[in-house]
């Protein structure tokens, strides 16, 4: 049977561990924040209880004459098709252009590049129909939408409240 002094075992396995841990690239250098909005929703029809919010899909448009590019988040709450219709339109929306993000139109693409960081979030191509142009605009799964509810603390000027958000962030895979 194989074994190892405590001692052996540092001068081993750490330096090992420790490479590791150097090599994988920290999770939140990879997020790049794109808004907060309230954690909950009161539809205005029925019993208005407040609905948790969660994000519902995101997409990504391209401007070719300017070279910009956004982002837009949308949500949804869990009785939303109950509602739908009496229920207000629920939570709006978050289009956000972000520092970074961009158009390029010789390639095709909306990229990402900032910091030393650089994906291809998206491919554009046209779509015709009889005399009707659009564009097209596919994820390429590198960058994708996460969020998470948050505790901030603001200060008024007097005392400190703590307020809670979605907040919503584009990561980078």
């Amino acid at each position: 049977m194989f074994a190892l002094s405590s001692s052996r075992l540092m001068t081993v396995i750490l330096p090992s561990v420790l490479m590791a841990a150097i090599a994988i690239p920290s999770w939140a250098d990879s997020l790049i924040k794109i808004g907060s909005v309230s954690p909950t929703y009161v539809p205005t029809a029925g019993v208005e209880m407040p609905e948790p919010i969660a994000v519902e899909g995101f997409s990504f448009q391209a401007e070719p004459e300017t070279g910009r590019a956004r982002i837009e988040v949308h949500y949804m709450y869990p009785d939303q098709s109950n509602f739908q219709f009496e229920g207000g339109a629920g939570p709006q929306p978050t289009f956000a252009q972000l520092p970074g993000l961009k158009y390029d139109a010789a390639a095709r693409t909306i990229v990402y590049d900032e910091g030393g960081r650089k994906s291809i979030c998206a491919r554009v191509q046209d779509r015709k129909f009889l005399f009707w142009k659009r564009m097209s605009v596919q994820t390429t799964g590198t960058c994708v939408v996460t969020s998470r509810v948050t505790t901030h603390a603001e200060d008024d000027g007097w005392r400190i409240r703590h307020i809670s958000t979605l907040d919503t962030y584009l990561e980078l895979r």
